[in-house]
């Protein structure tokens, strides 16, 4: 994604030039596993960030993008 000085700034989905809603949850390996169980589909997972967060961003089974997060510490 670029601001207005043109550098790279960070975020989990790169290029996305709208908001990403994130939802906090319990597990982020077993919520990427229903959402692909109820066809949904993970776009992009990390676990543990290096900072105690594990994050993914997922697709509903709509098309809707939204991240799923879990702060281990």
């Amino acid at each position: 994604m670029r601001r207005w000085d043109e550098r790279e700034h960070g975020g989990l989905v790169r290029g996305a030039s709208h908001a990403v809603f994130q939802v906090l949850v319990g597990d982020v390996e077993e919520t990427c596993g229903r959402v692909e169980a109820l066809g949904g589909k993970v776009v992009h997972k990390v676990i543990d960030d290096g900072t105690g967060t594990d994050l993914a961003c997922v697709h509903d089974t709509s098309g809707n993008l939204f991240g799923v997060f879990h702060r281990r510490n």
